[in-house]
């Protein structure tokens, strides 16, 4: 059993100050990274590849991170609808883009999280399917299984968005 299986648990345990601490973080990260950009557009303008990868990898870091920040901020509430497009703007996608049924890694990965936090809030496996584009409720299971191992690999800002959707 995974910690995200027990998440209404950990959740409801987490306390104002923690939350303060991981803006705190995520702030540092963003500062960080700011200058980092910063850095690297004073440096001489050479046909460098590698500094010009670095910065946009740069760049797409800080847009993640202040993006999660912003999220934290966000107060999240129940309704299928509140948590999907929560998630969609989070991951950059569209309602459509994640009712599809493409199978693109990014949708996929935004359906299966969202499929698991409608579950979490109690939502029957057969509604959830019936909200994406009436899948089958197996389908359904299989997201929720997928987004529990997807959660354990994700960086701690990812989590602690997941985790607020919880609440």
């Amino acid at each position: 059993m995974t910690m995200f299986e027990e998440a209404p648990k950990t959740v409801t345990a987490m306390s104002e100050k923690e939350l303060r601490q991981d803006n705190w973080r995520l702030k540092g990260k963003i500062d960080k990274l700011t200058a980092q950009i910063e850095m690297l557009k004073s440096e001489p303008k050479e046909n460098n590849e590698y500094l010009i990868r670095l910065n946009n990898a740069l760049v797409d870091e800080n847009k993640r991170l202040r993006r999660a920040l912003n999220m934290q901020q966000m107060p999240m509430s129940g309704t299928p609808n509140e948590v999907i497009q929560s998630i969609c703007n989070y991951y950059s996608v569209t309602e459509e883009q994640i009712k599809s049924k493409s199978r693109k890694r990014i949708f996929a990965k935004a359906r299966h999280l969202a499929a698991y936090v409608l579950q979490t809030k109690g939502f029957s496996f057969k509604h959830i399917g019936q909200i994406f584009g009436n899948r089958d409720h197996s389908t359904m299971i299989h997201a929720k299984k997928s987004a529990i191992y997807m959660i354990d690999k994700m960086d701690s800002f990812e989590q602690s968005f997941i985790l607020g959707l919880l609440k």
